[in-house]
């Protein structure tokens, strides 16, 4: 982990700054459309419903390069469903794909070349979740990693409300194993792992199946509830 940490700091780091900038130079509407889209989702939170009745969820998932943003991971997609409508899309990345997370994924580096880049899948992704509480299986590691990467492009940092559905499971659900594939052969769904609208589509309906287990009535008594700011 040393050695990554020095890599990145000396030299991947200075490297994607470099390529980050020139994006930017060259693309600075739609790098301001993307800035702008953060705002507007910060701001319809802000006037969001506290009564669980009354608000949306998005469950989002991320495919990426590795596990460590702020030692120069990626996305290389991402997959989101509200209520009964689905996004999903590929993200182009200055960091090539491990050849594991190829096998994984099944994301292929030309695949990802010909994808669009990280800000306009962001705008394209926030337009679809605006408004809504940003949910994940588990929280603790996509949303946090979107707002890793919302920093290393320089952008405002997303304030928009959380909830992690593994936590959610864990208050919730009386069962010794609460990982997502376990779910998925439970609840007996025909789900592809490792691809973020699947798996985004899996954490979904097993957020279905607990808010039915449990009545809550405002969002911050719902456990595994992530405040603005708080990730």
């Amino acid at each position: 982990m040393l050695l990554r940490w020095m890599k990145h700091t000396f030299q991947d780091g200075p490297a994607f700054e470099k390529y980050r900038d020139a994006f930017i130079d060259e693309n600075r509407v739609i790098f301001d459309i993307a800035c702008e889209a953060v705002e507007k989702a910060n701001a319809a939170a802000e006037r969001m419903h506290t009564d669980v009745n009354r608000i949306d969820f998005t469950v989002v998932d991320l495919e990426t390069t590795g596990f460590f943003p702020d030692l120069g991971d990626e996305v290389l997609s991402i997959g989101a469903c509200r209520n009964e409508k689905q996004f999903y899309d590929t993200c182009s990345a200055f960091k090539p794909v491990p050849p594991f997370i190829e096998e994984l994924t099944g994301l292929k580096q030309q695949q990802i070349n010909l994808s669009p880049s990280f800000p306009e899948i962001l705008t394209s992704y926030l337009s679809f979740q605006e408004g809504s509480v940003q949910a994940a299986y588990p929280a603790s590691f996509d949303l946090p990693f979107l707002q890793e990467l919302l920093k290393r492009w320089q952008m405002p940092p997303l304030l928009v409300p959380g909830l992690d559905i593994l936590e959610l499971s864990r208050k919730t659900a009386d069962k010794p194993d609460h990982r997502l594939d376990k779910w998925v052969s439970d609840l007996k769904l025909s789900t592809r792992r490792h691809h973020a609208l699947e798996d985004a589509s899996a954490a979904s309906t097993v957020l279905d199946y607990l808010f039915r287990q449990k009545r809550y009535h405002y969002l911050e008594e719902v456990p595994g509830y992530m405040a603005p700011g708080s990730y």
